[in-house]
């Protein structure tokens, strides 16, 4: 018996196969489509979630900011306000005279200006310290050791 394969026989077989393809690819494209959509409204909804979250905290930093500044006004202006009331503090300590490294305590009717003042005869710096040259000088040697000793243990202060 020798089966003899028609020409009819051979088209009916593409077309089977063409057909057994495209359904395939039909439904392949079909499943792909509806799980590529599902990814995109999940992408979109999690988008949304993340701008409503966005917009929450860039709304409490600006109420933060805004609070800050609002603080930091109030202060300014009752700290202006008060010096504005209280406008003339005076301290009576030691007169330091810079240029001769003196330094004498003012008497009950002595005016001592923490400015320069022109008429001295030298025009030397004056100021008003309640501690001495000799006691400015300790502290500042001391204040030179712990720098060296925090420069010597590697310590950065900025």
């Amino acid at each position: 018996m020798n089966p003899q394969i028609t020409l009819a026989e051979v088209i009916a077989l593409i077309v089977l196969s063409m057909l057994i393809i495209g359904a395939s690819v039909f439904c392949g494209y079909k499943y792909e489509k509806n799980k590529y959509d599902q990814f995109v409204t999940q992408v979109k909804s999690e988008g949304q979630k993340q701008a409503t979250k966005i917009a929450a905290l860039n709304k409490q930093l600006e109420d933060n900011a805004n609070e800050a500044t609002k603080t930091i006004t109030d202060s300014t202006t009752a700290i202006s306000d008060y010096y504005h009331k209280h406008p003339v503090v005076k301290y009576v300590g030691r007169v330091c005279n810079a240029s001769s490294g003196s330094s004498t305590v003012p008497g009950p009717n002595d005016n001592t200006s923490s400015t320069n003042d022109s008429a001295t005869s030298d025009n030397a710096t004056t100021y008003i310290s309640q501690y001495s040259p000799y006691d400015t000088e300790i502290v500042a040697n001391r204040l030179d050791k712990l720098q060296k000793l925090l420069i010597k243990d590697g310590v950065t202060v900025e």
